[in-house]
């Protein structure tokens, strides 16, 4: 148990009075001595001057307080030195409870969007873009899911929405077979679906969002991009290299994948086209690659061009050219 505040006053109060004590003592004492000394009386012992004594008093009274701090002191380190270590453990059990917390809220998250999905009516929901129709004005896509549960009373559609159009509906009855679904639909390049699936008795109807397809977000942001690299300059040969980079997103329908790439080069208004197809290997992974096309490797000279395009060809005959560039370009900047 700590002291309290005023018994400090006082002892500090008491040490006071009795250093005063002591120097009015020495004081008189010193004053008795000194007549005595005047009187011719003999004296066993000299005393020193009371400012003299006062100083020495003072001296001692101070290298006490210094030792006496320094040891509070010392214990002042101690007692901060244990509050850091028992902050430092409150803080590893702190960080120990918050981690456990998390971790629980991770798996009551995980359990909760578990029960959501086993909730769930329709379950392993997909879809495809397989082709496009002749007219090549739709996008044929296959839709996949699988149903929890079936009553035999109900009837199902799937219901196709335009976002834009809420008057634009498909709805597709549907027949599952064995709890699955599969069919094809036609969806406009230019337009972003909502899928759902409805299903109707004489007095419950069940609805259920499947997905949404943003078909024209996946074909017009996502078709083909193709940039060029390197610097053609007929008056250095060691200049004389193309980079031909490729991003194409074809979905996985055929008639939308690169057919044929062809470098067109113009000397003097004359073109001279060139199929470097091959020498890129294009394939048909819509992802993106690019090669090093070397001029001379492919038999055309610095000297042969003062100036050339890329057109790349898809399946359809539709062509994206990349526009022309001169023989002293930095291209791609």
């Amino acid at each position: 148990m700590e002291t309290p505040g005023f018994l400090y006053v006082i002892i500090v109060l008491e040490c006071l009075a009795i250093l005063t004590a002591i120097v009015f003592l020495y004081r008189f004492f010193y004053k008795r001595h000194l007549n005595k000394k005047l009187n011719g009386e003999p004296s066993r012992f000299t005393l020193i001057d009371p400012f003299n004594f006062i100083l020495v008093v003072l001296m001692i009274v101070i290298i006490v307080i210094g030792v006496v701090g320094n040891g509070k002191l010392n214990d002042l380190e101690d007692t901060v030195s244990d509050l850091r270590s028992q902050n430092s453990y409150l803080q590893h059990k702190l960080n120990n409870v918050n981690s456990n917390i998390n971790s629980v809220e991770q798996q009551f998250k995980q359990f909760k969007e578990q029960m959501i999905q086993d909730a769930k009516w329709i379950q392993n929901s997909s879809y495809k873009f397989i082709d496009q129709t002749e007219d090549e004005s739709r996008v044929v896509t296959k839709i996949n899911f699988d149903f929890k549960e079936l009553d035999t009373n109900q009837t199902i559609y799937l219901l196709i929405s335009n976002k834009a159009d809420e008057s634009d509906v498909q709805r597709v009855e549907v027949i599952p077979e064995d709890f699955k679904y599969e069919a094809t639909v036609e969806l406009e390049w230019s337009n972003n679906y909502k899928l759902e699936v409805v299903g109707e008795t004489n007095s419950v109807v069940k609805k259920e969002a499947l997905f949404d397809i943003d078909v024209a977000d996946k074909f017009n942001n996502e078709t083909i991009i193709y940039y060029i690299e390197g610097v053609i300059d007929p008056e250095n040969k060691d200049y004389d290299d193309l980079f031909l980079g490729l991003k194409y997103y074809h979905g996985g329908i055929e008639s939308l994948k690169v057919d044929r790439v062809m470098l067109i080069t113009t000397k003097d208004g004359n073109k001279t086209e060139t199929d470097i197809t091959e020498t890129i290997k294009v394939n048909d992974t819509p992802t993106y690659y690019g090669a090093k096309v070397i001029f001379s490797e492919i038999g055309i000279e610095p000297d042969q061009f003062n100036s050339f395009e890329v057109i790349i060809i898809d399946r359809m005959g539709n062509e994206y050219i990349s526009g022309e560039y001169t023989d002293t370009e930095d291209f791609g900047k």
